[in-house]
């Protein structure tokens, strides 16, 4: 049984990996026996995939909160960069994603 979680689709790249990988499967054969195999597969690349990037899911979180801090502070006392606020809009999105 091939199992997605619905988290997986918050990790930037999920999407890409899944099709790069299941068009990098060439299996010969009638379709069921094509799909089925692919299928089993996948399904292996995406368990490597969920071992890679949930690992220490809380050192992730407490780093991206850390940083979040860091520009919240200095926003308070001066202005941000243009820089800066892209990368708390991306820490934001991360921040959620981690969650």
């Amino acid at each position: 049984m091939l199992l997605m979680l619905k988290c997986w689709a918050d990790f930037p790249g999920y999407e890409q990996f899944v099709r790069d990988k299941w068009g990098s499967f060439t299996i010969e054969g009638w379709g069921a026996y094509v799909l089925k195999e692919k299928l089993k597969l996948i399904k292996g690349s995406l368990r490597e995939w969920h071992q890679r990037h949930s690992q220490n899911l809380t050192g992730k979180y407490n780093m991206v909160k850390e940083r979040m801090s860091i520009l919240d502070i200095k926003g308070e006392t001066s202005s941000l960069d243009e820089e800066e606020v892209t990368e708390l809009h991306d820490l934001s999105v991360n921040f959620h994603s981690l969650s």
